[in-house]
């Protein structure tokens, strides 16, 4: 994917807003022509948000610039210097007799002990490390857009699960009223019901607000993701049967391979520092006119620094950090490997998670059918079928968000692995 040119200052503001409109208008059309929703977003709006994220933009435009770098390595430091002199003598014991003289050379310095092909590699690792740059800024965007997916139908369907108890419970309250005036109930009875619709009442504002706030986030920071129909959620699979490479993760991870270009970079740098510590000479030729013209003067001239304690010192600052780069890297490769252990294991745990509240609320529904059958009959009391069905209504929404965990879980595990939303295959 070649990096897209900077906009100039004059037609900034209107290409972005026009690339914004176009952000939007292109992800409401991949949701329309969805044929029904999945519990994830269309890959096509994946891709356009992926491409216009401001993080993604700035990797694209560090890549470009290292891409210069590279030429302006492969080019070297030293440039053709032209000098030029002119003067007039004036010779006294011939009359004080004046003469015309110039001179001029050109220069140009020359890399010596193997720091052209140092500064070549070092071009080249340092589009690498710029290329997995723009590839974790994808990854991590992506990684963000699908956390936040996630939220949103967890707080979604909260907020579907809190409307119907609060219908339940306003519908429980008006038979228990009914009840009351054909006597068949007691004015307690109805106490606890309205009670039980004003808890439904508060739970379903909180749940509104959480709705809101995740709303707002996903449409400022992804603008067009969020669904405009429900969202089918598909049953989670069974991980054990799944083969779960980590060393396969590990090497198609974007920070730990840029942590490693970095440190082949750091050394690399070490090396030129190193090589630095012998002095480049400048070598010229030199043509001057004396007297007139009635001498002439071809000459070349050569020019060798003297290296001292700042060329050592940089040799050893740049090998120092080199040794830190080196440290970072392994911390990296611990880190990631830490969080791929972490994310298999909350694979497996959440998918058993959701498999026993499935059971449970499944019982729990059955006990609280059975229950309401028993109220109306007058075989039991209300407080027993609000208890019943306040623990079968949050076994139902602990089982509904059990479920996401586990499809948030395994979709991770996809994305970390390459097996979704793999856009930047082309960047490699």
């Amino acid at each position: 994917m070649k990096a897209s040119r900077f906009p100039t200052r004059r037609g900034l503001i209107p290409r972005r807003l026009m690339a914004f409109g176009l952000v939007v208008v292109a992800c409401q059309h991949a949701w329309a022509v969805e044929p029904e929703a999945t519990d994830l977003p269309p890959a096509a709006v994946v891709r356009q948000l992926l491409e216009t994220a401001p993080a993604v933009n700035a990797a694209r435009h560090e890549l470009a610039a290292s891409e210069a770098q590279a030429r302006q390595l492969r080019a070297g430091p030293h440039e053709w210097t032209l000098r030029g002199d002119v003067q007039q003598r004036t010779v006294r014991p011939e009359n004080d007799r004046r003469y015309g003289e110039y001179a001029a050379a050109i220069e140009r310095g020359v890399r010596i002990g193997g720091k052209a092909d140092i500064d070549e590699r070092l071009g080249a690792v340092g589009q690498d490390v710029s290329r997995w740059a723009l590839g974790d800024a994808q990854h991590e965007t992506a990684r963000e857009m699908l956390a936040l997916w996630f939220d949103w139908l967890r707080t979604d369907s909260e907020l579907a699960a809190r409307s119907r108890q609060h219908a339940l419970a306003t519908e429980l309250a008006r038979m228990a009223e009914i009840r009351l005036r054909q006597g068949d109930a007691a004015r307690l009875d109805l106490t606890l019901a309205q009670g039980a619709v004003a808890q439904a009442s508060a739970q379903l504002a909180a749940a509104q607000a959480r709705r809101d706030e995740i709303g707002g986030a996903l449409d400022i920071r992804f603008p067009g993701l969020r669904p405009r129909a429900a969202v089918v959620l598909s049953e989670p699979s069974d991980p054990a049967g799944a083969r779960f490479d980590l060393d396969a993760l590990l090497s198609r991870n974007h920070e730990l391979a840029k942590a490693r270009a970095l440190s082949r970079q750091a050394m690399l740098t070490a090396q030129r520092a190193d090589a630095n510590r012998m002095p480049d000479p400048v070598f010229g030729v030199r043509v001057a006119s004396d007297k007139g013209g009635d001498e002439r003067v071809l000459g070349l001239s050569v020019a060798i620094p003297l290296g001292g304690t700042a060329r050592v010192s940089a040799s050893d600052a740049s090998l120092a950090m080199a040794r830190a780069t080196a440290a970072q890297e392994a911390a990296v490769e611990a880190r990631v490997r830490t969080e791929a252990s972490r994310t298999l294991a909350v694979v497996r745990s959440s998918y058993q998670t959701w498999q026993r509240l499935q059971a449970a609320a499944a019982a729990q529904q059955t006990a609280t059918d059975m229950q309401e059958k028993a109220w109306k009959l007058g075989e039991a009391s209300i407080a027993d079928l609000l208890q019943a069905r306040r623990t079968a209504d949050e076994l139902h929404l602990a089982e509904r968000l059990a479920r996401i965990d586990a499809l948030a879980a395994l979709q991770r595990w996809r994305l970390d692995t390459h097996e979704l939303w793999d856009f930047d295959t082309d960047e490699h």
